[in-house]
């Protein structure tokens, strides 16, 4: 009934956003009604150990930097929107033109990238810097608009962001990978036991009260696989080898 998916190939990341994401996705399909909310609070169990061994304290100076980075590039990033927003209003004919180009390119990657986590947001902006700096349209339209200095502004804050979160992964890793395998190995556990639940109920009931949480599920899978497929099981930041 539901989609299998290789938990060993995704990195700490984006692990730990699918298991919240999944969570998230059940809780939101009134875990009571589908009697496996003692379940479901297990596997958030599970999350909140893992989360909270995963993540640096906040009192960490590398934490603070990162916070302090994230912020800068944010600003960067809702600078350079404010300013080709204000111009797909042009009264003139091609700075309206080249706004709106940007402003198709920005809206290929989402409407909120500011909102990101902040594995994505990083992905994000590289890739948009990417774009802006290879496509002839996209880069006459930067000049065109005086946006050259605020694309590399959010380039060089997203470098600097991305080399810092580098930095406390592997402060991080460097005393708990051990503790991590094991919780992912009990994590894993209550995944698949959650889903033989849900299984079970759906298969004996007549009206159909878990299709739609079953769809759901398998399209979070789906998604998961396909950034498996395109090698992305997670970030430039995690370690080298996936966690079991």
């Amino acid at each position: 009934m539901f989609n299998s998916i290789n938990l060993r190939q995704l990195r700490n990341a984006a692990y730990l956003q699918f298991m919240g994401l999944l969570i998230q996705l059940i809780s939101d399909n009134d875990p009571v009604k589908l009697k496996i909310e003692a379940k479901l609070a297990q596997l958030q169990a599970q999350y909140d150990a893992f989360s909270a061994l995963y993540l640096l304290p906040r009192g960490n100076k590398i934490s603070k930097e990162i916070v302090a980075l994230d912020l800068r590039r944010d600003n960067a990033l809702v600078g350079f929107l404010a300013i080709v927003n204000g111009n797909t209003r042009s009264f003139i004919p091609k700075n309206k033109a080249a706004a709106l180009l940007l402003d198709e390119n920005l809206r290929k990657y989402g409407t909120e990238i500011a909102d990101l986590n902040y594995q994505e947001q990083s992905t994000v902006i590289t890739n948009l810097v990417d774009d802006w700096e290879t496509e002839t349209e996209l880069k006459d339209a930067l000049t065109l608009l005086d946006l050259d200095v605020w694309k590399d502004e959010l380039d060089q804050s997203n470098k600097a962001f991305i080399s810092a979160y580098i930095a406390r992964t592997k402060e991080l890793a460097e005393g708990s990978d051990e503790n991590l395998r094991m919780i992912r190995v009990d994590f894993n556990q209550t995944y698949y036991t959650l889903l033989k639940w849900i299984e079970s109920y759906a298969t004996v009931d007549e009206t159909k009260t878990y299709d739609t949480v079953v769809r759901q599920i398998n399209m979070l899978i789906e998604q998961y696989n396909t950034l498996l497929n395109r090698g992305g099981g997670g970030d430039d930041e995690e370690e080298e080898d996936p966690i079991v």
